[in-house]
């Protein structure tokens, strides 16, 4: 995949995670459904709603890409495909549970086990984060949308990759069983350290 490709993918994105985004903060304010999953974890109807809405947008945009998707995951399959959608519809479902911000809607390309391109929605903040490759990283913040530097501010500090490389990076690290409890967290601090 080109370039223009991986743009076209993940700007063809961004209204649904919106989208997405609006409904977790409407099925909250509905009240939530939690049921919990034979790991222990909590999942909502809130996680099933954008795992549902994300996937089927990734389906029709890329219909021969298989999706790995957290809450549809069989742990018990090694992934053999070179080129896969991973999702994690949110991260921080305890948080959102709770009635925090501190969680984010969150899907990545992955090729050749690298991530090609990503969205990473903060739906309670009204960002989303996305990237389709290096010194491609964006921000929508209030329908504002503004390129994000992915050079050092301070050159005393430790040179960071670009910030959506790391998230994307640690959505595929959570598959490998390396979970990060609060990607968001994570993410805000790669942000004040470029």
């Amino acid at each position: 995949m080109n370039k223009a490709e991986l743009k076209k993918i993940a700007e063809g994105l961004i209204d649904t995670f919106i989208k997405a985004g609006d409904e977790t903060i409407k099925l909250y304010n509905d009240g939530l459904k939690i049921e919990i999953k034979e790991d222990g974890s909590p999942v909502s109807n809130g996680d099933l709603k954008v795992n549902d809405i994300i996937s089927k947008k990734i389906s029709s945009l890329t219909p021969n890409i298989p999706i790995i998707s957290e809450e549809t995951v069989n742990l018990n399959e090694k992934n053999k495909s070179k080129i896969f959608w991973l999702i994690d519809p949110i991260d921080g479902t305890k948080e959102y549970i709770a009635g925090k911000d501190e969680y984010t809607l969150n899907a990545a390309l992955i090729l050749n086990k690298k991530p090609v391109a990503s969205l990473v929605g903060v739906p309670n903040k009204n960002r989303l984060f996305y990237t389709f490759g290096m010194n491609e990283s964006y921000l929508i913040e209030n329908d504002v949308t503004i390129k994000l530097s992915c050079s050092k501010k301070n050159k005393n500090k430790t040179n960071f990759f670009d910030p959506i490389v790391i998230t994307i990076l640690s959505l595929y690290l959570y598959v490998l069983h390396y979970h990060y409890s609060h990607l968001l967290t994570y993410f805000l601090m790669l942000e004040n350290q470029m």
